[in-house]
């Protein structure tokens, strides 16, 4: 289906949305609504330029320059990482293969793109911005403003191959084409294993996207763990409730609970060995025990399909979850010979928080690549970290040598003179009494 005759049937897709809902396939849908559910927070700085989504059209002009900074490449210090690499004769993920698996990418020349594996979900150019504008958030290419001192940095990891793999056409499930399934999703990770099995260093898996947890899917996530991937997933975003409709409110998730655990119902972020993403600034997150780490999410550029940089639509996991797969990617190429779980004990032992007391908002906390790729670890094969290499003196403490004392000998002497001195006078005052009545 091309987008046109998509935007054509715009008005009938946005009731097949609401009406999918409120049915009995609402879990399904409350796992795969991707879109953010408030604007920008008022008073955050932001870039100013034209939205990833809104540049997805085929041929769509330029409307506005871009122009300011990633926010979530500030606070999670990846221009200092990126530094870290580059002094080191390294550049930013190189040599790395990160596979994305969404609704697939158009070819942008910024990004360095691989193959496009065999699709789950329909043939033809994609339907939705989402696979091009993460591709984008992983290995964009920097631009430069026009008078600008330095280059602006898009991509986190500039230097990836990324590769796309097309497992919906849609984030509804009741959309035109094929929706984001728990069956689809099992057979886009299960297409990637080959290519993780040749693969000469550790591969990044990236699913943005959350569906209902199932044990093919898991199992095909632990295959792809024991092949030698990383596979990092959102943990999913709150379904929106439309108070006009109160029906809209009856679908699992809408409503946050104290007691609620998202990581029980969405996948493939609970399954073990799954990295799961949650993201720092979503205004009503959904708590779940599947968050290993937090990322910032609004305010992220990207690259569009007419070329040029964009900001990516936030704040979503989504967002957060391209953002976890582009640090990874650059300690792949910071330390190409841990394995995965050595390189995963990085990220969460070096973010902002503690992994022993973990948060079902935001995990060990908000990932800190310069951190990860600078501190000093020693993570084991098990995953566990051994001490910091800190050098340490060991050598034994020494009392100094005793300093000579040329009149150490007369000040005894003295002090010996002084002893009986005082004692015979001591003496004489105590015997007076005595000797005066003899007299």
């Amino acid at each position: 289906m091309t987008r046109g005759s998509a935007r054509a049937g715009s008005a009938s897709r946005s009731e097949r949305r609401h009406r999918s809902r409120v049915v009995v396939g609402g879990l399904a849908v409350t796992a795969l609504l991707g879109t953010p559910l408030l604007p920008t927070p008022a008073g955050a700085a932001s870039p100013f330029g034209q939205g990833c989504d809104q540049a997805f059209e085929e041929g769509t002009e330029v409307s506005e320059p871009l122009t300011g900074d990633s926010l979530p490449l500030e606070a999670m210090g990846v221009p200092a990482a990126q530094e870290e690499l580059a002094a080191r004769g390294v550049e930013p993920g190189a040599g790395v293969t990160v596979v994305v698996l969404d609704s697939g990418a158009v070819e942008v020349p910024a990004v360095s793109a691989g193959a496009v594996l065999p699709s789950q979900a329909g043939g033809g150019r994609p339907l939705d911005h989402r696979g091009t504008t993460f591709a984008g958030i992983v290995a964009g290419a920097s631009f430069t403003e026009e008078g600008a001192e330095r280059p602006t940095p898009v991509g986190i990891a500039p230097g990836a191959q990324v590769v796309s793999v097309r497992v919906l056409d849609d984030i509804d499930p009741d959309a035109e084409g094929v929706g984001a399934t728990t069956e689809a999703l099992t057979a886009g990770l299960r297409s990637v294993l080959p290519l993780v099995r040749a693969a000469d260093r550790t591969v990044v898996v990236a699913v943005p996207v959350a569906v209902p947890r199932g044990r093919a899917l898991e199992a095909a996530a632990e295959e792809l763990w024991d092949a030698g991937a990383i596979v990092v997933a959102g943990v999913g975003d709150r379904p929106v409730v439309d108070e006009a409709r109160p029906d809209s409110a009856d679908v699992p998730l809408a409503r946050p609970s104290a007691t609620e655990d998202a990581g029980d119902v969405l996948g493939p972020a609970g399954a073990g060995h799954v990295v799961g993403v949650a993201a720092t600034d979503v205004a009503d997150p959904l708590r779940s025990s599947a968050v290993d780490v937090a990322a910032p999410s609004v305010g992220a550029l990207s690259w569009a399909a007419n070329g040029a940089p964009c900001i990516a639509p936030g704040p979503s996991t989504t967002i957060a979850t391209a953002e976890v797969a582009g640090v990874l990617a650059l300690l792949v190429s910071r330390f190409p010979d841990d394995s995965p779980q050595q390189l995963v004990d990085r990220l969460v032992g070096t973010a902002a928080g503690r992994a022993d007391v973990a948060s079902r908002l935001t995990g060990a906390g908000l990932v800190q690549a310069a951190e990860a790729v600078t501190r000093p670890l020693l993570p084991q094969r098990s995953g566990t970290s051994g001490e910091t290499t800190v050098a340490r003196d060991t050598a034994s403490a020494l009392a100094p040598p005793p300093v000579s004392d040329p009149l150490a000998g007369a000040r005894d002497e003295a002090l010996w003179w002084g002893l009986l001195g005082g004692g015979a006078l001591l003496l004489a005052l105590v015997l007076r009494p005595v000797l005066a009545r003899r007299r």
